[in-house]
């Protein structure tokens, strides 16, 4: 049998009904020697029968211009948006957005090698990101530098791996405020971060000692003994459990209740109305 030429072929229109306009074959089960036998049977394969063979279809690349819809409100892509569980994904103030709708919430899960090692989740109490065996990092930059973990004791640290419910480390105080609980130099500080020129009160400790200072100025220390100084950062020898006050400024207003200070190494007190008393002299 010659070959066959099949000629004035038209091309498929856009009103083309993919469930019936056919892809017509030819049946050649019965090919014989001399060629194809004239008892041949035509048969169609429709669109919808290429796109929904079985037991599956294999596609190189695909192209999608419009929205694409898996199972109705299984999987739909649309606006460049994506809608898991549901077949209308959420759009907020036009960020491209991934959205997972469930009948008890929507959950991630994160593995890695088939094992599981962490999910994020939201049920009707809220959100929660959860470690599977593991330890909750949070990073910064360029390939995620850790700077705040949770372990799995539920101790929080913040720039260092937490030794305690909560830990802290970090460098200078500029603005803000700052918590350490470790080192030698251990301290809280805060401060004001409303004005360029902020005051900041810190705590600290020194060995045995717990100071308190404002802008840098030692102004307070409780030390290992039991004293407690105003204005001054060493006790007097062999003191324990004793206040110990540096000399000040006399006050020139009066205040609710009254003040107590040293004034040239002796103990005053100005009460509500003005009046000074000189409680022991120098």
């Amino acid at each position: 049998m010659a070959d066959s030429k099949i000629t004035a072929l038209a091309s498929i229109g856009t009103g083309t009904d993919p469930a019936n306009d056919p892809l017509v074959i030819v049946d050649v089960s019965d090919v014989s020697p001399g060629g194809m036998s004239a008892t041949g049977t035509t048969k169609k394969v429709t669109l919808n029968n290429l796109l929904a063979c079985s037991p599956t279809a294999t596609l190189a690349s695909a192209t999608i211009t419009g929205d694409l819809t898996v199972a109705t409100n299984k999987l739909k892509v649309t606006g460049g948006n994506v809608g898991i569980g549901t077949a209308s994904p959420n759009n907020y103030a036009n960020y491209t957005t991934l959205t997972i709708n469930g009948t008890n919430g929507g959950e991630i899960d994160l593995t890695d090698g088939g094992t599981l090692r962490g999910q994020l989740f939201s049920e009707s109490t809220g959100l929660t990101l959860a470690a599977v065996g593991g330890l909750i990092k949070f990073g910064a930059g360029t390939g995620g530098t850790e700077k705040m973990r949770l372990d799995t004791s539920g101790n929080v640290g913040i720039g260092v791996t937490p030794s305690a419910r909560f830990h802290s480390k970090a460098g200078a105080v500029t603005q803000g405020g700052i918590i350490e609980t470790t080192g030698a130099n251990a301290f809280l500080s805060f401060a004001d971060a409303g004005t360029s020129s902020y005051t900041r009160v810190q705590i600290g400790s020194s060995g045995n000692n717990l100071a308190a200072f404002i802008n840098s100025v030692q102004a307070m220390t409780l030390d290992g003994s039991g004293n407690l100084l105003v204005g001054l950062t060493a006790a007097g020898t062999t003191a324990a459990k004793t206040i110990q006050i540096a000399n000040g400024t006399a006050p020139t207003a009066n205040v609710t209740g009254g003040q107590l200070y040293v004034e040239a190494g002796a103990l005053k007190y100005r009460g509500s109305s003005g009046t000074v008393t000189t409680i022991a002299n120098a």
